[in-house]
């Protein structure tokens, strides 16, 4: 018997046996994501077809029947001592847009937290608990929800403004299929000291509503999506996410490109961004000897900090604009007597500081090879690369990688050969921006600035900048030209001492 292997067996479905990947924690953990990535074995640019000896082929690394992943499969988690499942998949799944369950970077993350009725989806927005539906606002904004809980244990009512009045609902509380994209539906810790419970009806047992504790996880797989395939499983893991928005007193985030003292192009180094954030920890939830707080365990470095900037209400939707992703650089310094706490942070340069670079001596090699390379060794796929159509590769004829070095040393090596920015965006995905994508001149791709102002509307409701264009809320506008001072050219003449052969004479 083969395991571990797709195998065609019965409904054009390729079962595979003993494909249930696990980890199994010593302490139970609260968790509010699973995040589980997978190797797929697909691109997301068709480079086919290709020409064979047979005919052309369409390109076997590009489309979603060569994925090599699971079609049926469940992500379960270890609750007392029993795998309990989180949620199941199965050939027929797709995302609420239509999209595939798992793209092309195999990156599948669920999430624990409220479960909104369909009929909501589209305008729900939790506003603030209550302890009485007496208490409820007589009109509210659309969408507008209020959870009404009238002790400890209860699980409690909904209540939702629809426009003309208010909808109830029971809170149904568990794991469903999340995204990396931030929006209103997403559900995250508030409190990470006296986080809001209830009795569960169906268990009788204390559950959280923002989080779970669970003991372990696994990913269990019935069917493969290939024939002849095995589930190349990259990571699982639990997460937290809390939203420390209210605790905020200032952060200050900053985005380097490149030292203008050394250059004065936006290329040629690869430099880590900065930051710093104060909370006013005023539960203490940030207190490593506070036995009340469920993240006391963890507090160590490089804890992980999303920065969104949010519009609110636009159109009844808020957005997240991403600003950065920083991680935290040591254990974050409390001031007892003030009740703040002070965080330094770091992008995830520190990272590649952290590992070393393989030794590697390659030869005739373009620039993404070499970085892509570099990457697979350590295990980091989030990279990217930028170029203007029709912009060459630039080739590396001798790419020599010495002992001893770590990988942020070689990728700074390479943005200084070849004049290439390299950065983490605010997604925390590497760049690599060639110099003409950064700095393109008009002929290489047109550049137009599209300012927006807001309408300057009189009392009797007249739109005075109408027809005339002028937008008031921008009080002015300036432009500086930066010349290029090292700007010159050389002109010499190439010499050099010609080798030849000496001629031996012999004596008569």
């Amino acid at each position: 018997v083969e395991y571990g292997v797709s195998s065609q067996a019965s409904n054009s479905l390729n079962f595979i046996t003993d494909a249930a990947p696990f980890v199994v924690y010593k302490d139970q953990v609260p968790a509010n994501r699973v995040v589980v990535k997978m190797q797929t074995n697909v691109g997301t640019v068709d480079l086919g077809p290709f020409t064979t000896s047979t005919g052309t082929i369409p390109d076997p690394l590009f489309g979603e029947e060569n994925k090599t992943t699971p079609s049926r499969w469940k992500i379960q988690h270890l609750i007392n001592n029993n795998w309990v499942d989180a949620i199941t998949f199965n050939e027929n799944s797709t995302r609420d847009d239509g999209s595939p369950i798992i793209a092309p970077d195999g990156y599948v993350e669920i999430e624990y937290g409220l479960i909104v009725p369909d009929a909501y989806k589209e305008i729900f927005v939790f506003s603030e608990t209550l302890a009485s539906s007496t208490l409820l606002p007589e009109s509210s904004v659309l969408g507008y929800s209020y959870l009404v809980i009238q002790n400890n244990n209860d699980i409690g009512l909904f209540y939702i403004w629809t426009g003309s009045g208010y909808e109830t609902f029971v809170p149904n509380y568990g794991w469903s299929l999340g995204s990396q994209t931030i929006k209103n539906l997403n559900n995250f810790v508030t409190d990470v000291t006296s986080p809001s419970q209830f009795l569960n009806p169906l268990t009788g047992s204390t559950s959280y509503r923002q989080f779970e504790y669970i003991s372990g996880i696994r990913v269990a797989v019935e069917a493969m999506n290939k024939f002849d395939c095995t589930f190349d499983l990259i990571e699982m893991s639990p997460r937290l996410v809390v939203d420390v928005s209210d605790k905020t007193i200032d952060y200050k985030v900053s985005k380097v490109l490149s030292d203008v003292g050394v250059t004065s192009l936006p290329v040629g180094q690869l430099l880590a961004s900065t930051g710093s954030i104060n909370l006013f920890d005023d539960d203490q939830g940030f207190n490593p000897n506070n036995s009340q707080s469920i993240i006391a365990n963890y507090l160590r470095k490089n804890i992980k900090f999303s920065f969104y900037e949010i519009i609110v209400n636009v159109d009844n939707f808020d957005y997240y604009v991403p600003i950065k992703t920083l991680y935290s650089e040591g254990v974050p310094q409390a001031d007892i007597t003030g009740g703040t706490i002070s965080i330094n942070l770091r992008d995830f340069y520190f990272f590649l500081e952290s590992m070393n670079a393989p030794r590697l001596l390659l030869t005739q090699t373009s620039l993404s090879v070499a970085i892509s390379v570099l990457m697979d060794s350590i295990g980091y796929t989030n990279y990217t690369f930028k170029r203007l159509d029709g912009e060459n590769d630039p080739i590396i004829p001798y790419f020599f990688v010495a002992p001893e070095q770590n990988v942020a040393e070689v990728l700074n090596q390479l943005a200084i050969s070849t004049q290439s920015a390299m950065f983490f965006d605010e997604y925390n995905n590497f760049v690599v921006m060639s110099k003409d994508y950064l700095m393109p001149t008009l002929s290489q791709r047109e550049t137009n600035f599209v300012l927006s102002g807001s309408n300057n509307q009189t009392d009797e409701g007249v739109i005075e900048n109408q027809t005339s264009g002028n937008l008031p809320n921008i009080l002015s506008i300036s432009s500086q030209d930066k010349k290029v001072y090292n700007g010159g050219k050389i002109s010499y003449t190439t010499r050099y001492i010609q080798r030849s052969y000496g001629s031996l004479e012999t004596a008569q």
